[in-house]
Formats: structure tokens, C-alpha cells, sequence
């Protein structure tokens, strides 16, 4: 896939600024985000999903980075969570990933964040021809079909619910569905930060895949997002997988890679 080329410094102020609106996004209604030594830290105990809480930026002082990264299992335990999420992307030390496999942690993951460069990609007449905001008789339905489109269980999707639920009260939150035969089969999600604008979740449950609906989706998200006043619309994508590829050809670019590593409370 074709990559935007920054240098490291770009980068680095880059996902310093997406970090900070993910950890808004993680912290509403009842999440809090706070600093321990050089980590940004957001924690949010209503999230199932391991990304929803997390830390980033660790940079600086190798030796206190060393002492955070051991520190961290306590500081999620005590938030009743099981298992430590470290964002390592530009804005972390260079370091961060040797010390992080020595402090116990595993790659989990590797992400790609992109960019939307070309907005003339994106699926003319959107929203409005397949995709129309959500209303509020289907907003219940939106945990669920996020869970059943990944193949989470359903308790997962009932918590997610209850996660929506509080980001769907927030008006810098959006969020779009497509339907079949008057049913909910696909929903995206959007969240706006000042300037910047980022396309969440993208979900279509799977007997309606083939029928464009995700384009769709994403265009309808991206699109409100920039007529809303989004000088920057970004959202992240598993490396080198199907849906980087999707976004791709929506007009995003690849500006930088992470690596999402996690490791045990106990």
C-alpha cells in the first residue's frame, strides 16, 4: 500500500495529536485519562474491548519508560482490568518495543493509521443513498451488530452497547446505518475533536457483505465529518489486511504504522 512520506519528527506530532483524540473518545461518560511518569493513560471500565483502555507516548528517560511499562499492570488491575494495552507508534521512544518484550509484554497486533488525502474517492451521495443517519429506534442495535460482525460473543456486544449508548449522547459523536428489507445490517460510527475527524468503527453483519454497504458507511462518516469542520480525517486499520485495502480505496493513505502490545494483569 502506498504510504505518506513523513519524517519521523511529522510522525511523531502526528500520533501524538490522534493519540489524544482516541483517549477523549475512550474516556466518555466514565472513563478518565491521566499521565503515570512519561505514559498518557486512558482507562474506561464500561469498554470489553483491550484497546479501550490504553497507554501511549511513552518517550524520553529510557529508564523511567522501563519503570512505567512495570508499573502498569498495578495502575489496570486496580481499574479492574485485565490486561495492559501499550500503543508503540512515533510517538513513543524507538526503544519502546525491545523494552517492552523485555518488561513481559507480547506484540498483539499491528496497525496501520490513515489518512484520507483524496476525498474525491469517497462513494458519491453519501449519506443518502444507502446509508441514512441512525435513528433513534435502532440505536440499541448497534453494540450487537459491532460484536456479531468481528465474531465477539454476545456479552461482548452487550457491553459495547452500553459504551454506544454513552457516545451516542455526545454530540461530537455521529453514526450512519444501512439497511436491508428494513433491518439494521451495517452501522459506522465517527467522533469529531477540534480539527480533527476520526472514522471508529465500521461494522456489516456478514450475510449483507458484497453489497458495497462498508464503502458506503465509511464515505457517510468521513464525508459529515469534514462538512462538520474536520481539517484531518483519520482511522486505523489492521496492517496489510482487507479493510486497509477498502480504506485505500477510499481515498485514505497510510501515514504510520503501530504496534499494539499487551500483556497480563496477573
Amino acid at each position: 500500500m502506498p504510504q505518506l512520506e513523513l519524517d519521523d519528527e511529522r510522525k511523531a506530532g502526528l500520533a501524538a495529536v490522534l493519540e489524544e483524540s482516541a483517549r477523549v473518545l475512550a474516556a466518555i461518560r466514565y472513563g478518565t485519562a491521566f499521565r503515570l511518569g512519561p505514559a498518557s493513560i486512558v482507562l474506561n471500565a464500561d469498554n470489553p474491548l483491550a484497546t479501550g483502555s490504553f497507554a501511549a507516548g511513552l518517550d524520553g528517560d529510557l529508564a523511567m519508560v522501563e519503570r512505567t511499562l512495570l508499573a502498569l499492570p498495578l495502575v489496570w488491575k486496580e481499574a479492574g482490568r485485565h490486561q495492559v494495552v501499550v500503543l508503540a507508534s512515533p510517538s513513543s521512544a524507538p526503544e519502546l518495543e525491545l523494552l517492552a518484550e523485555e518488561c513481559g509484554y507480547e506484540a498483539a497486533e499491528e496497525t496501520t493509521t490513515m489518512l484520507l488525502t483524496d476525498p474525491r474517492q469517497l462513494v458519491d451521495g453519501e449519506p443518502g443513498i444507502l446509508v441514512r443517519p441512525l435513528p433513534e429506534e435502532d440505536e440499541d442495535k448497534v453494540g450487537a451488530l459491532i460484536a456479531a460482525a468481528h465474531d465477539w460473543s454476545p456479552s461482548i456486544g452487550q457491553r459495547l452497547q452500553v459504551v454506544q449508548g454513552h457516545r451516542l449522547d455526545d454530540p461530537r459523536h455521529l453514526a450512519f446505518g444501512a439497511w436491508e428489507g428494513g433491518v439494521l445490517v451495517g452501522v459506522a460510527t465517527g467522533f469529531l475533536h477540534g480539527a480533527t475527524g476520526q472514522v471508529v468503527h465500521v461494522a456489516v453483519a456478514r450475510g449483507a457483505r458484497g453489497h458495497r454497504l462498508g464503502r458506503a458507511l465509511t464515505s457517510a462518516v468521513a464525508t459529515t465529518l469534514l462538512q462538520r469542520g474536520a481539517r484531518l480525517v483519520w482511522l486505523t486499520a489492521e496492517a496489510g489486511g482487507l479493510t486497509e485495502r477498502l480504506f485505500a480505496g477510499l481515498g485514505f493513505e497510510s501515514a504510520y504504522d503501530a504496534i499494539v502490545f499487551t500483556s497480563p494483569v496477573d
